[in-house]
C-alpha cells in the first residue's frame, strides 16, 4: 500500500484545493477501489481504475483541503507487474482552477533477492568432512540482510545462519559432517523482509571412507607352476560405489 501526504500552505482561494489526481504507472494495477483507497479529507472518489490508471478526489463546494494549512493524507493499494523504480504523479487544483501544481514521487518495487549457489554443487560426492556452503545473493533495491542453511541428514533437520563474507557472498562451514547422504536448502531475505527460498533440494554425499578390497584368488602364499593366473578380488563401497579398480602385481624384484 501507499500513503501520500499533501500539505496545503497557500492562503486564500489558492489554498482551497478542490481536486487531487494521483496517477500511477501503466504497469501498475489498483486493488479494490472501494475498499483499499481513500482519504481523510472531505472528498468524493471518482475513477475508473480498470481503464485509467488514476485516482481522482473532488469536492468543488467546500474543497478537499481548505486554506488552514493542514496536512491531508491519501492512500491506495497498487501492485506492480515487476520489480523496479517507478514514478507516481500528483496533480492538485484550487477552487478557481488557476493553480495547478504537479509533483512526482519515485517508488521502488522490490522483490526477493536473487540467490546463486556456489558450493556444494548439486548431486556431487565429496571425500572431505568439511563443506563450506556458499551463495551469492543480490537485491535490486535493498541489501540482502541474511541467509540460512537448512541441512537434512542422519534423520534430522538443522538450521544454520550463514555469515556475510565479502560483498554479496554468504557462507557457513561445517567441518565435521559424517559420511552419508544429505539434502540442503538455502534461503535469503533482504532488508525489506522479502525472502527467496528457491535453493531447495541441494543433494550431495559425504564419503571419506576408502573402498574395501579383498583378494579372493589365488589364496595368500599359494605356489603354482601355471604361468596363467586368474586374479579375483571383491571390492565394495558403502555409499558412492566403485568408480574404477586397478590391480598391481609384484614379484621379488618389485612391480611386475
Amino acid at each position: 500500500g501507499y500513503n501520500i501526504t499533501i500539505n496545503n500552505s497557500d492562503a486564500g482561494d489558492g489554498g482551497n484545493i478542490t481536486f487531487v489526481n494521483i496517477t500511477i504507472p501503466t504497469s501498475f494495477s489498483f486493488a479494490d477501489i472501494n475498499i483499499t483507497n481513500g482519504t481523510n479529507a472531505n472528498a468524493t472518489l471518482l475513477a475508473n481504475v480498470t481503464i485509467v490508471k488514476n485516482l481522482v478526489w473532488v469536492n468543488v463546494t467546500h474543497g478537499i483541503i481548505n486554506n488552514s494549512g493542514n496536512n491531508t493524507r491519501f492512500w491506495f493499494n497498487a501492485t506492480a507487474s515487476s520489480t523496479g523504480t517507478y514514478y507516481i504523479n500528483i496533480t492538485t487544483s484550487n477552487s478557481t482552477a488557476t493553480v495547478n501544481y504537479t509533483t512526482g514521487i519515485t517508488v521502488t518495487v522490490d522483490g526477493a533477492p536473487s540467490v546463486t549457489l556456489i558450493y556444494p554443487l548439486r548431486n556431487n560426492n565429496y571425500s572431505s568432512a568439511s563443506i563450506n556452503f556458499t551463495v551469492v545473493s543480490t537485491d535490486i533495491a535493498s541489501n540482502t540482510s541474511s541467509c540460512w542453511v537448512s541441512l537434512l541428514g542422519q534423520g534430522n533437520f538443522t538450521n544454520y545462519t550463514m555469515h556475510r563474507a565479502v560483498g554479496n557472498t554468504f557462507n557457513w562451514t561445517n567441518a565435521s559432517i559424517a559420511d552419508g547422504n544429505y539434502r540442503a536448502s538455502i534461503w535469503c531475505n533482504d532488508s525489506w523482509n522479502n525472502t527467496n527460498v528457491s535453493l531447495a533440494n541441494i543433494n550431495f554425499t559425504i564419503d571419506t571412507t576408502t573402498p574395501n578390497a579383498t583378494l579372493i584368488a589365488p589364496a595368500n602364499n599359494t605356489y603354482t607352476n601355471v604361468s596363467s593366473q586368474n586374479l579375483t578380488g571383491n571390492i565394495s563401497d558403502t555409499l558412492t560405489g566403485i568408480k574404477n579398480a586397478t590391480l598391481y602385481v609384484y614379484n621379488s624384484s618389485g612391480l611386475y
